[in-house]
C-alpha cells in the first residue's frame, strides 16, 4: 500500500518529536545521577580576624534522621552526603519534631593573626597555630546538642562535646547558657564540624560564631539587659506586694503571682533556671517551660477576673474566664502526664485561645466603660503580640530574629509597666471613689445627724412652745439629782397645772390658745431666771428653766433651802400666772394649781418625785392657796393609803367606824337645836385616823359613796332614836362633791328617808363652797331637787371658797356656817369681827340662818349674840360625842335639849308633806 506524501511527512514529524523527548528525559536522568554521585558541597566559610561575629545559618548543611539511625562515622563518610540539604537562611527552623538533626559546616581561618585574646589552656595549645573561636547555639531547649570537631594533630579523629538542656556547661570556669563550644581553627586550613541535635520542643538552629573578645562584650551586654528585665519584674513584685499588704485586694495578689510565674517561665526558656535551679533533673527541665506556661496563664486569668471585676460588670465574661482557669490547669496537667512535645503543642494552642478570649473580655469591659479595662487592653495587646510572635516561631511560622526572639520579653516589660500604671490608676480611682463615697457618707451622716437632731428635738420638745417635754425634763432632773450628792440644799420639783386651759382652747381655738400657753411660759421663765436658783434643762439647742410635760402642765426644778422656801417660790409662780392675760382685746384669768415634791425628803427617784408633785397638784386644786407640798398624809396612792381604803371598805361593811355628834346650840335660848354628824375611825393597827386624812382618799378612790350612805343611814337611825325619846332635833350630814355628781344620789336619799320614816326637815345636808364649784351646774340641779323635797341645805366653811353673797342668793340654801377661821379670833381681831358681822347681816337679808363654828369661850358667844348670829357650834359646849354620851349630854347639860328647839333652827313644816310624818 502506497502512503500519500502528505501523510508520510506528518508521520516523520511525530517520530522526530518522540526521539527528541526521549533524549531530553535521558539527559535529566543523567543529570540526577551525576548529582547523586557528586553531592553539593558548600564552600568553606572563610574567617578572618577583622570580623568578630558570623552567622552560620546560610553556610550549614543539615540531614534529618527520622529514626535516629545514623552514627557520626556514617555522617563523616561520603556515603550520606547526598542526604544533606544546604541551608539558605540565618536560622534554619523545622517546627516540632522528635527526629535527630545532623548539621555540617566547614570553616577556615584566612589570617595568621590569632583571634583570641584569651590565653590558651595549656602549653600544648600554645604550640598549635590555631585560633580560638566560640560557637554559640542560641537555643537552650535542646535535649541533646553534641559537637564533633577534629582533634588537632590527630587526623581523622573527632573530639566530642555533649551539651543539652540538663547539662551543666562550664567554660573557662564560668557557667554558660545557651550551649557554647570552643572551636580551634587552623590557619588557612578548611575544617569540617558536625552537630547532632535532638529536642522535645521545636527545632531551631541559630548558630553564631564569636571571637572570644566579642562574645564577652556581647554576653556582658546581654546579661545587663536580662538584669534590667528581671529587675523590673522583681520591682513590680515588691511594689505590688507592698500595695497588697496595704489594701488586701485579690487583684494585687494574683498580679504578684502572675509576675513571679512570668519570671520562672522566662528563666526556663532562656536556660537560666536550668543552670541554677533544676540542675540535672532532666524530666523537670523538659516540662518546666510548659508547666510555667500553664501557671502563668492561671494567674493571668485570675488577675484579669479581679482587675476587670467581671463578676460585677459582665457575668458572661466572668464565666469565660472561669473556663480559662480550668484550661490553664489542664496545661499544667498535660505538662506532667503527657509527652513533652504533646504537652507543649497543647499549651501553645490553649495560649492562643486564652489570649484571644482575654482580649475579647477586655474589649467587652472597655465597651462597658470599665475604667481599668483601657489600661488592661493596651497592656494585653503588647503582651499578646509578643506571645503570638513566639507561638508562631515555635510552630515554625516565623523565622527567628532578635525582635521575634525577644518579643515576649518586650511584651512582658511593656505589659508590666502599663499594668503597674493601671494598678496605680486603679488605686487612685478607688481612692477617689472611696473619698467620694466617704464624702457622700459624710454628707449623708450630716444630713442624718440633722434629721436625727430634728427628730430628737421633736421628741424632746413641745411643738407649740418649743419648751423641753417630760422626757427631757426627767433626763436632766436625773442628772441634777445625781450631781447633787445629798448636799445641804433641797431640790424642789414644781408641777404647775393650768386648771381652766381646756375652756380657753374651746373659746379661742388651738392656735390662739397656744399663744396663751407661750405667754404663760414666758412669764414663768422670766420669773425663774431672774429670781430663782433654777436647774436649767439642757439640750443641743440650748437650755431652758421650764418644761411643758403635758398640754397644760409645766414643770421645773429649783434648789431651795427649806420647805418654807419652796412654799414661798410656789406663791411667786402662782402670782405670776394670777395676773390677767390679754389676748385679742380679751382679758381672762388662768386658774393655776401647783404641786411640790422635795428631794431627798420625799424620794430620791425622778419618777417618784414627779408623781408626788402631781399628787400635790391634786391636793392644791381643793386648797385655798392653790398650791401644796406633797405629804404622805394626803397621798391616796401610798401603800398605807391604798391599804387604808381597803380597810375602810371593810370597816363600813362591818360597822368598824363610829358616828359622833357635835351639838348646834341656839344662841338666844342656849338650847341645843341640832347636831352635826362626824365620822370617826379607830383603825385596829394604825389607831385613830383623822377624817382629814381618809376623807380625801375616799373621795379620790370612790369609797366616799358607800361611806356617805353609811353616815346617812346612821344619822337617820339616830334621828328616829332621839324622836323615840321625845328629842326633836335636826342632824347635819356633810356630803362631798362626788356625791353631787352621782346621778342616783337624790333618788336613793329620798328612798332612804321614806323607808326609815324620817321627816325631811330633820336632815340637813352640808356642802362646802369648793364642792359646789367643781361642777356648779350639776350641783345646782341636785340642790334644787333636794330643796324641793324639803331637805335643808347648809353652806359649810363659808368664806374660804369661791362664793360671794350674790352667788349664794341663787342657791337653794337655808343656812350658812361661818368658818372657824373667822370666828375663833373675832374678839381680838377687828377685821374678823367685821367679816363675821357682814356675813351675818347679808345672810339675814337673804333669809338665811347663820351658824358660827369654833366657839370656845363665852366672850365669843356673847359677841355673836350681839351681832345677831342664830346658832353656835364649838368646844365651849362640848367636844364631839359618841351616840350614848351625846344622848346623856342632851339630858344633863345646861346646853342640852329642853324642848321645841326647831323654832329657832329650822322650820318644822318645811319639806315634802309625805316625809314629815
Amino acid at each position: 500500500m502506497t502512503v500519500p506524501y502528505s501523510e508520510s511527512k506528518q508521520y516523520s514529524k511525530q517520530r522526530i518529536l518522540c526521539i527528541g523527548a526521549n533524549y531530553f528525559y535521558s539527559a535529566l536522568v543523567l543529570l540526577w545521577v551525576v548529582l547523586l554521585i557528586n553531592p553539593i558541597h558548600a564552600n568553606a566559610l572563610e574567617i578572618n580576624s577583622h570580623q568578630q561575629k558570623y552567622k552560620l545559618g546560610p553556610h550549614l548543611q543539615y540531614l534529618i534522621d527520622q529514626r535516629s539511625e545514623y552514627t557520626i562515622e556514617q555522617i563523616q563518610s561520603n556515603a550520606l552526603d547526598y542526604l544533606f540539604i544546604q541551608s539558605e537562611i540565618d536560622t534554619p527552623y523545622f517546627g516540632y519534631s522528635s527526629a535527630t538533626y545532623w548539621i555540617k559546616f566547614e570553616l577556615t581561618h584566612a589570617s595568621s593573626t590569632a583571634a583570641s585574646s584569651i590565653p590558651p589552656k595549656n602549653s600544648a595549645d600554645a604550640k598549635n597555630s590555631a585560633s580560638n573561636w566560640l560557637l554559640e547555639l542560641q537555643y537552650p531547649t535542646f535535649r541533646e546538642a553534641i559537637l564533633f570537631q577534629p582533634i588537632p594533630g590527630n587526623p581523622g579523629k573527632l573530639e566530642k562535646t555533649t551539651l543539652g538542656i540538663s547539662t551543666e556547661h562550664v567554660l573557662w570556669g564560668i557557667k554558660v547558657s545557651p550551649p557554647l563550644y570552643e572551636l580551634k581553627l587552623k590557619h588557612n586550613t578548611p575544617t569540617v564540624y558536625y552537630l547532632r541535635l535532638r529536642s522535645s520542643q521545636s527545632i531551631q538552629i541559630p548558630l553564631i560564631l564569636w571571637s572570644p573578645k566579642r562574645y564577652i562584650e556581647a554576653i556582658a551586654l546581654e546579661k545587663s539587659m536580662w538584669g534590667i528585665f528581671y529587675g523590673i519584674l522583681v520591682f513590680a513584685v515588691g511594689y505590688n506586694l507592698f500595695v497588697f499588704i496595704s489594701v488586701r485586694k485579690a487583684s494585687y495578689f494574683y498580679y504578684i503571682l502572675y509576675v513571679i510565674s512570668v519570671i520562672m517561665l522566662q528563666s526556663s526558656r532562656n536556660g537560666v533556671a536550668h543552670q541554677y535551679l533544676w540542675g540535672n533533673n532532666n524530666w523537670w527541665a523538659e516540662i518546666s517551660t510548659t508547666f510555667f506556661i500553664g501557671l502563668t496563664v492561671l494567674f493571668m486569668v485570675l488577675f484579669t477576673k479581679e482587675f476587670l471585676s467581671t463578676k460585677n460588670h459582665s457575668p458572661y465574661s466572668n464565666t469565660s474566664l472561669i473556663i480559662l482557669v480550668v484550661l490553664s490547669i489542664l496545661i499544667m496537667l498535660g505538662a506532667i502526664f503527657a509527652s513533652p512535645m504533646e504537652g507543649l503543642v497543647f499549651a501553645v494552642c490553649i495560649v492562643f485561645f486564652v489570649s484571644t478570649t482575654i482580649l475579647s473580655v477586655s474589649i467587652n469591659c472597655v465597651i462597658r466603660k470599665v475604667r481599668a479595662a483601657k489600661w488592661f487592653l493596651i497592656a494585653w495587646t503588647f503582651l499578646l503580640i509578643g506571645i503570638a510572635a513566639i507561638a508562631f516561631r515555635e510552630i515554625g511560622a516565623l523565622a527567628p530574629h532578635w525582635s521575634i526572639n525577644y518579643a515576649t520579653e518586650i511584651g512582658v516589660l511593656l505589659e508590666t509597666i502599663l499594668l503597674s500604671l493601671g494598678l496605680a490608676d486603679l488605686i487612685n480611682t478607688e481612692r477617689k471613689a472611696r473619698y467620694e463615697a466617704l464624702n457622700r457618707q459624710h454628707q449623708t451622716m450630716i444630713g442624718f445627724q440633722k434629721a436625727q437632731n430634728v427628730l430628737v428635738y421633736q421628741a424632746t420638745h413641745d411643738a407649740s412652745t418649743n419648751l423641753p417635754n417630760s422626757a427631757l425634763f426627767e433626763s436632766n432632773l436625773n442628772k441634777t439629782l445625781t450631781a447633787s450628792n445629798h448636799q445641804d440644799d433641797l431640790i424642789a420639783v414644781f408641777i404647775i397645772y393650768l386648771s381652766r386651759f381646756n375652756e380657753i382652747i374651746n373659746t379661742l381655738g388651738k392656735h390662739k390658745s397656744d399663744k396663751v400657753l407661750q405667754n404663760a411660759s414666758e412669764r414663768l421663765c422670766n420669773f425663774s431666771e431672774n429670781y430663782l436658783n433654777v436647774n436649767s434643762i439642757n439640750s443641743a439647742e440650748g437650755s431652758s428653766p421650764l418644761a411643758l410635760i403635758e398640754n397644760n402642765t409645766f414643770a421645773l426644778s429649783i434648789n431651795i433651802r427649806t420647805p418654807d422656801h419652796a412654799a414661798h417660790v410656789a406663791k411667786g409662780l402662782r402670782d405670776e400666772l394670777a395676773r390677767p392675760f390679754i389676748f385679742d382685746d380679751l382679758t381672762f384669768d388662768v386658774d393655776t394649781s401647783l404641786g411640790v415634791s422635795l428631794y431627798p425628803n420625799h424620794s430620791e427617784n425622778v419618777d417618784d418625785l414627779i408623781h408626788k408633785a402631781h399628787i400635790a397638784v391634786d391636793v392644791a386644786k381643793d386648797s385655798e392657796d392653790h398650791f401644796a407640798i406633797y405629804s404622805s398624809k394626803v397621798d391616796p396612792y401610798s401603800e398605807k393609803r391604798l391599804t387604808l381604803m381597803a380597810d375602810l371598805r371593810e370597816a363600813i361593811a362591818y360597822n368598824g367606824v363610829d358616828l359622833y355628834f357635835h351639838p348646834l346650840v341656839d344662841i338666844k335660848s342656849e338650847n341645843t337645836v341640832g347636831a352635826e354628824a362626824l365620822i370617826r375611825w379607830n383603825h385596829p393597827v394604825h389607831g385613830f385616823i383623822s377624817p382629814d386624812e381618809f376623807i380625801p382618799l375616799a373621795e379620790q378612790t370612790g369609797v366616799i359613796t358607800p361611806l356617805t350612805e353609811w353616815v346617812l343611814e346612821q344619822a337617820m337611825k339616830q334621828i328616829l332614836a332621839l324622836k323615840s325619846d321625845c328629842i326633836d332635833i335636826s342632824i347635819s350630814v356633810n356630803i362631798s362633791a362626788q356625791n353631787l355628781r352621782e346621778a342616783n344620789f337624790y333618788p336613793h336619799l329620798l328612798q332612804r328617808l321614806q323607808h326609815n320614816g324620817v321627816p325631811t326637815h330633820s336632815l340637813i345636808l352640808e356642802v362646802t363652797e369648793t364642792a359646789m364649784m367643781k361642777d356648779p351646774v350639776q350641783a345646782l340641779a341636785i340642790l334644787e331637787k333636794l330643796n324641793q323635797a324639803g331637805i335643808t341645805l347648809a353652806i359649810d366653811d363659808f368664806g374660804t371658797g369661791y362664793s360671794s353673797m350674790a352667788y349664794l342668793k341663787s342657791l337653794p340654801a337655808k343656812e350658812i356656817k361661818v368658818d372657824r377661821s373667822f370666828v375663833s379670833n373675832m374678839v381680838e381681831d377687828k377685821d374678823d369681827a367685821v367679816i363675821v358681822e357682814t356675813i351675818i347681816n347679808m345672810s339675814h337679808i337673804f333669809g338665811l340662818q347663820v351658824v358660827a363654828e369654833g366657839i370656845e369661850d363665852r366672850d365669843t358667844l356673847k359677841a355673836l349674840r350681839d351681832l345677831g348670829c342664830d346658832t353656835a357650834q364649838g368646844f365651849l359646849f362640848t367636844k364631839p360625842l359618841p351616840k350614848k354620851e351625846f344622848e346623856i349630854w342632851l339630858s344633863d347639860s345646861p346646853w342640852g335639849y329642853r324642848g321645841d328647839p326647831l323654832q329657832t333652827h329650822v322650820s318644822k313644816g318645811s319639806g315634802d308633806p309625805h316625809l314629815n310624818n
